[in-house]
């Protein structure tokens, strides 16, 4: 009998804690699950330049990302991720010897970006944002809330080194 007493209580106990811990993972996790969005940096210039990343949060005006990164020439980088909330980013091209802005872009984050592309050449900078369906390039600041749709893309080329190769 104690060994089926003791063996009830250990299970009681058990599931209790585990409750426990059911509902603080719960609370961890309650409401909207916020995931990131990956950025890649691809420099087709000539010479190394340095870029200053930053992002605001669109209601509260709050930094919420802030990268220094030198980029050198035909160089593809991995900077640290954004988060995928409603944020405006904001790319800088930093002139290091005068410490002045060469050229700067900024565009519109939402929750369904899902990848940014910023590319660097020798005398711009140009963003393209990835939303699925729609995406986004942006050469001028002013064109940074409206969204613009895909062009068609010939496949032309496609088809015809398909056929070769048979």
């Amino acid at each position: 009998m104690k060994r089926r007493t003791v063996l009830q209580s250990a299970a009681v106990v058990g599931s209790v804690s585990l409750a426990g811990c059911l509902d603080g993972f719960r609370e961890h996790f309650e409401g909207e699950f916020q995931g990131v969005v990956p950025m890649e940096i691809h420099s087709e210039s000539d010479d190394a330049h340095n870029l200053h990343i930053e992002a605001f949060d669109r209601e509260t005006g709050q930094q919420t990302y802030d990268e220094g990164i030198a980029v050198n020439p035909d160089e593809s980088i991995g900077p640290p991720h954004l988060s995928a909330t409603d944020q405006h980013l904001h790319v800088a091209r930093i002139d290091a010897l005068e410490d002045e802005v060469l050229d700067d872009q900024r565009v519109s984050i939402t929750g369904e970006t899902q990848l940014v592309l910023i590319w660097v050449y020798d005398d711009e900078v140009v963003i393209e944002v990835s939303r699925g369906e729609a995406d986004e390039q942006i050469d001028d600041p002013e064109d940074a809330d409206d969204l613009e749709e895909p062009e068609d893309v010939d496949t032309a080329d496609e088809n015809e080194a398909h056929d070769d190769s048979e």
